[in-house]
């Protein structure tokens, strides 16, 4: 078979991990057989992009090449150089995302819509609004509705009072009615509805959540929709529902929207059901954290004990904030878990926590650069100038841009005149972003010792 043939089945057939380094090889070696392969796998419409983005990411394109492709007359090679201008943040290219708006191609109407400069979303008002109200193909429908009632406010007041007309609404109903129109695109039209404000849609909502034929990803969205919209009935159709492992999470959620008052005893319900699995546990304590019910911290705290939940029930006790969660804090920095040791590092920066200093710069030196990057940025919310010198070191040694960056705030944080020597080599350093951090804590710390100076004579 072809190159373009063996890409295409390739992306429907193999997992990620094993269908990205064939693809980077096809792509590297014979770039229009790849784009070819997407176009033939049908790729090029939303998001089953993440496969494409990633070997889009380790290639490299001279604007001659993506020139090239947009001047051939064939969807796949102009789908495929507006998809690269989407995912290597080119400046320049609004044109061509305009122009992709005129193109007799499905495909490449889709990658305009969703590269379309969306500050002037007014400009192309009248060309995406024909995509809706036109017999065109339905995923290019679908992208255009997303688009165009996502960015509602870019929209001047008569654009958006006729996007909430009736004309409209009529339109997205009968995708809602038409047995045809895809899940997919039904979702869509649900949230386009939601957006609008329209009136009659809690009623819809609450009529397909009744309707058993529903399909799961429908009555999924239509669940999340009803409890942001808190109608009257809503919490009395979410427990009328039928208990379902899949649509369990989205209720809960739905529910804490609404402030039901049933809720805290349902999640202690589920807390204390040894039969409750994993993923709803997890969802239960983090709803527990959030209602911030002080009466619910022994059981939180009876989960940190389980490995499977400690992450969880931490950060729900930060959100409870007992009055020994400093304490509580501190025990989990020398936790062997980097990521449950960050959470503790970042909660104590919020806590602004005098007493964990000394523990904060012992893990500036922390062999995961995360735990690190966490630490400087924690003592720079505490702001103990004890901190100062140890964080001098770090900015010394490191090479990591992003470690950089959080120490040369935090010393303009901490105010240390000391500092100011260790910050001047970083203005010319290679990277543009660490020459602008360091010009701005430069400012800062030269601003607070010149007014110290002056208070003093």
């Amino acid at each position: 078979v072809g190159r373009e043939e063996e890409a295409a089945f390739i992306l429907n057939n193999s997992n990620h991990k094993m269908a990205l380094m064939a693809l980077h090889k096809i792509a590297k070696t014979d770039l229009r057989a790849f784009l070819k392969g997407v176009y033939l796998a049908d790729k090029f419409y939303e998001d089953p992009e993440n496969l494409i983005k990633d070997v889009i990411k380790n290639l490299e394109f001279t604007s001659q090449t993506l020139m090239s492709l947009l001047s051939e007359n064939h969807p796949a090679y102009q789908a495929g150089a507006l998809f690269i201008l989407r995912n290597i943040s080119a400046k320049g290219t609004a044109v061509f995302f305009e122009n992709g708006l005129y193109s007799g191609y499905p495909a490449v109407q889709a990658q305009a819509l969703q590269g379309i400069d969306k500050n002037h979303m007014h400009r192309f008002f009248p060309k995406i609004l024909s995509f809706i109200q036109s017999e065109s193909p339905e995923i290019v429908q679908k992208i255009a509705i997303k688009t165009i009632f996502a960015n509602m406010d870019q929209l001047t007041p008569k654009e958006r009072a006729y996007l909430k007309s009736d004309k409209i609404s009529e339109n997205l109903m009968a995708k809602l009615n038409d047995k045809s129109t895809t899940v997919a695109t039904q979702r869509v039209a649900l949230d386009a509805l939601f957006q609008s404000k329209y009136e009659k849609l809690p009623d819809i909502l609450i009529s397909k959540l009744k309707n058993k034929e529903t399909p799961f990803l429908l009555q999924i969205k239509s669940i999340e929709l009803l409890g942001l919209l808190a109608p009257p009935k809503a919490e009395e159709i979410l427990f009328s529902l039928p208990d379902q492992p899949e649509t369990e999470k989205i209720v809960l959620k739905a529910l804490f929207q609404l402030k039901s008052k049933k809720l805290p005893d349902i999640l202690i319900s589920k807390l204390k059901n040894k039969t409750t699995s994993n993923s709803i546990i997890r969802k239960s304590i983090k709803l527990l954290g959030l209602l911030a019910d002080p009466k619910t911290d022994e059981l939180l705290f009876s989960f940190l004990s389980q490995p499977n939940f400690t992450y969880d029930a931490l950060r729900a006790l930060y959100n409870l904030k007992p009055p020994y969660i400093e304490t509580l804090m501190m025990s989990y920095l020398s936790h062997s878990d980097p990521v449950i040791k960050i959470l503790a590092i970042r909660a104590l920066g919020k806590l602004k926590s005098k007493k964990s200093v000394a523990f904060l710069i012992s893990n500036l030196s922390s062999e995961f650069i995360n735990v690190t990057n966490a630490a400087i940025h924690s003592l720079k919310l505490i702001g103990d100038k004890k901190a100062a010198t140890p964080i001098m070191l770090i900015l010394a040694s490191s090479r990591n841009h992003r470690t950089i960056k959080l120490a040369l705030s935090a010393l303009a944080r901490l105010k240390d005149a000391s500092s100011i020597p260790y910050l001047i080599p970083f203005l010319e350093h290679e990277n543009l972003s660490v020459r602008k951090s360091a010009a701005i804590a430069l400012k800062k710390l030269k601003a607070e010792n010149m007014e110290i100076s002056v208070h003093k004579n």
